[in-house]
């Protein structure tokens, strides 16, 4: 018995302390260790780690992109980068929780903060006054945003080959995005 409560409680304080890394992540900052940012971050800054592959990208660096696998172990993250060229790095980990991540190399600090979608999508959706409706999208589209909108009351998204006369009546709303439009031109013209 006494073996059995043992493997529990190790387990739940396995799951309890932690920290998954693969996400999506927003930059924040990027500064030297005296704390003066070296780079300015934009709006369509991206970092993503999922599946062991990492990809970000930052505008106000001649649009870097970069890309590759990486290695997660205790405080220590190992990009092998594929693009922009073969080169391996390491950056040490200082903070990890789930909403932020602090890495640092060399003389540089990368903040981020995760990407909440859901929380994300909803204001957008309030600020459009688009609640109560039905959200159309090409498929690439869909892939991206639906899993933001599934738990959001109210609203539907789907993409071109699956909504019905049903849909458009039930909600007061339609919404259609540009490349959706654009594909339904190409279908009926």
């Amino acid at each position: 018995m006494k073996q059995y409560i043992s493997c529990i409680l190790f387990f739940l304080s396995v799951i309890t302390v932690a920290q998954t890394i693969e996400k999506d992540w927003k930059f924040e900052s990027i500064k030297n260790n005296d704390g003066i940012s070296i780079l300015e971050i934009n709006t369509n800054d991206s970092f993503k780690l999922e599946d062991g592959k990492f990809f970000y990208s930052l505008v106000s660096k001649d649009s870097l992109k970069a890309k590759g696998t990486f290695k997660f172990q205790s405080n220590l993250l190992t990009f092998n980068y594929s693009l922009p060229n073969d080169t391996i790095r390491n950056y040490n980990i200082i903070d990890l929780t789930d909403s932020t991540l602090i890495l640092s190399e060399n003389e540089t600090i990368y903040s981020f903060s995760a990407i909440k979608k859901t929380k994300e999508m909803h204001s957008i959706i309030k600020k459009f006054e688009i609640t109560n409706s039905l959200i159309i999208l090409d498929k690439s589209s869909k892939e991206k945003i639906e899993k933001s909108v599934r738990n959001i009351p109210n609203v539907k998204v789907t993409d071109i080959n699956h909504f019905s006369a049903f849909d458009i009546i039930k909600f007061k709303k339609v919404v259609f995005t540009e490349s959706s439009i654009k594909e339904l031109e190409k279908r009926y013209s």
